[in-house]
Formats: structure tokens, C-alpha cells, sequence
């Protein structure tokens, strides 16, 4: 189930076209985003112990010629984690953790009268209305057709205030990032979309749901809707002084 859950997350990077398989894993960049970590990373990393050495030198030979000063590695392999981690930690990485979680037993949840949600084109105007983040928003619509799916609206009184949406991988349903415009968090609006989420992929007949959420996310809104760990994913990245617009 781990891979299962793992490779949901590979296929957000997997761009064909942009890719290079190593020893140690899969180096995407993606020219038209030089600033996006996730456009510019190795994942499914695996590395021996006493292999590191050997990694990191292969790492910088994938990234020489790419303009980009920042690294980013996505992995989930465990025995890779115990001795990578403390070695790029002391050497200025910062390492950060994600909960793979899967959909257990899903509560009751009443539908939210102020809201409504439908779905909209991957490529919808409206969603520039909810992403605060113009290159981010270019970047997931870039992987939207491969990935398929849907894209969901939340609206408040006819007002774009969420969106999300899920796509499926090896028969897991996955889901889109969450987004809410400030003014609206806290006010229910993740909730209602997981639910509608929820409800949707029943009736699609998938019986399975995953959700990504990182260490310091909202753990406890996902534990509450039903979603319980089942492993965990590390991205770890290096900065360097020109990066400070690197985006994950």
C-alpha cells in the first residue's frame, strides 16, 4: 500500500518529455518553470548507506546545466531516510515530512448550506480567483490534462472561495491540493470539498481515497474526516542566496 500511496504523489512530478531516469531515482526539469521545486527535483529517491557520497555527485551532474541553484529530493524509502536525512540536515538542507493518509471510515458530515461546489474545466479563469499564487496555479494546470480527473469549485454566494478536485492512480483516488482565499478559512470550505470529494469517487465506484498532508498541516481536520496514516513521504531542499523565490 506505502508504494501504492507514494507513486499518487510521483505522478503529480512525472512529466513526460522533461524526465531522466538515475540510479538513485527520477530527475524531472521542466525549463518553463526554473523557479518551482517541484518542476526541478530527483524523487522516488533510494540510496544506500554508504552510497550518499556517490548520490550527491550524481545529483549535481544532473542539475549542471539547468540554471537552477536550488535541490529538491521527494522519497519515501525508509532505510533511505534513517542515514540521508542527518547528513543533508548538517550539511544546511532543510527536510521537511508529509503524512501519506488513506480514507479509513468517513463520519457523517451535514452538507454546508453556504456553500456550493461544481466542477470546471482544468483550465477554468476562475481559479486564478482563489490561487494567490499566479505560477503555482500555471504549474498544476500544466499537469491537469495528463493527470485527468476533476477540478471542484467551492462558491459562496456565487463568489470562487476554494478549490480542489482528484484524479486516480493505479485505482487510488487522489487528492488536488486545497486551496481557500483567506477571507474563507477556517469557515468550512476544505471541509465541504473532502466531503463532496468523498461522496463523488463513491459514485464513481473507487473504493479507495488518499490525501498528502504535511507534518505541520492540518493533521487533525483529515484525522476528523476519517483519513488515517498509513506512512510517511520526506521532501528535503537546499537554498542557496538567489533562490528565495524557489516555490515548491
Amino acid at each position: 500500500m506505502i508504494e501504492r500511496l507514494a507513486a499518487t504523489e510521483y505522478a503529480i512530478y512525472s512529466s513526460p518529455g522533461h524526465m531522466h531516469r538515475s540510479r538513485f531515482g527520477v530527475f524531472v526539469h521542466i525549463p518553463d518553470f526554473p523557479t518551482r521545486w517541484d518542476a526541478n527535483q530527483i524523487f522516488n529517491v533510494r540510496c544506500e548507506k554508504g552510497h550518499t557520497d556517490s548520490f550527491l555527485s550524481e545529483l549535481e551532474a544532473l542539475y549542471e546545466g539547468t540554471g537552477v541553484s536550488f535541490r529538491k529530493l521527494a522519497f519515501h524509502h525508509t532505510p533511505t531516510a534513517e542515514h540521508l536525512i542527518p547528513t543533508l540536515v548538517a550539511s544546511g538542507w532543510d527536510c521537511q515530512r508529509a503524512w501519506m493518509m488513506i480514507l479509513s471510515d468517513a463520519p457523517e458530515i451535514p452538507a454546508n448550506p453556504q456553500l456550493s461546489i461544481r466542477s470546471v474545466s482544468f483550465h477554468s479563469r476562475e481559479l486564478g480567483r482563489i490561487y494567490d499564487d499566479a505560477e503555482e496555479l500555471r504549474y498544476r494546470q500544466a499537469q491537469d490534462d495528463r493527470l485527468g480527473g476533476e477540478t471542484l469549485i467551492a462558491e459562496a454566494g456565487g463568489v470562487p472561495v476554494g478549490t480542489t478536485g482528484w484524479f486516480v492512480v493505479g485505482g487510488i483516488a487522489r487528492f488536488r491540493p486545497v486551496h481557500t482565499i483567506p477571507s474563507y478559512r477556517r469557515r468550512g470550505v476544505a471541509t465541504a470539498l473532502i466531503r463532496h470529494i468523498i461522496e463523488q469517487t463513491k459514485s464513481h465506484g473507487i473504493q479507495q481515497l488518499c490525501i498528502q498532508c504535511s507534518e505541520h498541516g492540518p493533521v487533525s481536520l483529515y484525522h476528523g474526516l476519517g483519513f488515517k496514516t498509513q506512512g510517511e513521504m520526506w521532501c528535503c531542499v537546499r537554498r542557496t542566496a538567489d533562490t528565495g523565490s524557489a516555490r515548491e
